[in-house]
This record gives C-alpha cells, structure tokens and sequence, in this order.
C-alpha cells in the first residue's frame, strides 16, 4: 500500500534506476537479503541488528477488524483478551503478522482459534465482509467501510513496524543510497 506511490516518486526523479521488486514472506525475504540476492528488503520486526543493517520504514498500530453487524462493530476500542472467543482470518504461517498475532494473543492468556489463512489483503477483507470472522491487521486504504469496521486494539495495543533491511557490510550502490534518501524524506 506505501510502494506504488514511492516507486513512481523515485521514478520520476531517477528514470534510469529500475526497481525490481521479489514480494515474499519476511523469512524469504530476510534469507535473500543475508545471501545477497536482495540489495533491500522490507520486513516487520524483529530484525536480528547483527546481521543486517536497519531503517525505520513505518510506525504504526495494528487495527482490529469485524463485519459491521458484529457485536464489537459498536465499540470505539477492544482490548485483545476480548477476541478470544473469536473465529479469526489470518495471513498464512510464513507472514510475520501470523506470528505476531498468535504472540499478542497468547500473551493475553489465549490461542486464537484460526478458521482461514491467506496471503492476500483482499481474500481477507473478502472474508471478514462475508462476517466469516475477524482479522488483526493495519489499515489498508481499501477495506469496504461500509461491510468492515477498524476498531483500536489496546491493553496491549500492537506495534506494527516496517524496516528496511540490508546486509551488513554489503556495499550499497548509488542507487540504493538514493532510494534510501528518497525513503527516508517521505
């Protein structure tokens, strides 16, 4: 949801660097970087700062998400303890937010009950616009507000922080110092 308005930004000033973009998993993603396949890569945390060097990227909360006729659709906050009783839809195991979302959740004294996963935004949102449960993500700018309603979580409230990754000691070629400078001012 950040990239197609920075990479047209970076374009637009730098019509000769061509982006390639690998979209994966944080695991693949940080794997590719560490062999050096990968001059950058954007990952959630953690991040092992040993191995790789880090660029903070996005700070922001992850939302709750219910259909608009759910019980919780009326409430202005949720606090996570409240969601265990929930169905929910998560991304799928090798996405970092999978693994976030089972932490917070246990952390908070449950195992949530997952009945779908994906690796798709949009099957998700399909899902929770069908009222087939609940999902935990950040606020996408194309959710159905109409059938889907973003509800604060708190106590705890869950950190969501995108990083750019890079590999230690690996030489950054001009074009990456660029594309890091022109991130980095937006």
């Amino acid at each position: 949801m950040f990239f197609p308005k920075i990479i047209k930004g970076f374009n637009n000033l730098y019509p000769d660097i061509k982006i390639k973009i690998f979209e994966n998993d944080s695991k693949k993603v940080k794997q590719k970087v560490k062999d050096g396949i990968l001059d950058l890569g954007v990952v959630i945390l953690p991040v092992d700062e040993k191995e790789f060097d880090v660029i903070p990227f996005v700070h922001d909360e992850l939302s709750l998400f219910v259909h608009h006729s759910h019980p919780l659709a009326q409430r202005e906050q949720v606090e996570m303890k409240e969601l265990q009783n929930e169905t929910f839809i998560l991304f799928k195991k090798d996405f970092g937010f999978h693994e976030l979302i089972i932490q917070e959740c246990l952390q908070v004294g449950f195992r949530p009950k997952v009945a779908y996963e994906s690796t798709e935004w949009d099957f998700i949102s399909g899902m929770i616009g069908e009222n087939l449960g609940i999902s935990i993500f950040p606020k996408p700018k194309k959710v159905d507000q109409v059938l889907i309603k973003a509800i604060p979580i708190v106590n705890p409230s869950i950190p969501w922080n995108l990083k750019f990754i890079s590999k230690k000691k690996k030489y950054a070629s001009p074009a990456v110092r660029e594309f890091l400078k022109f991130v980095s001012a937006e």
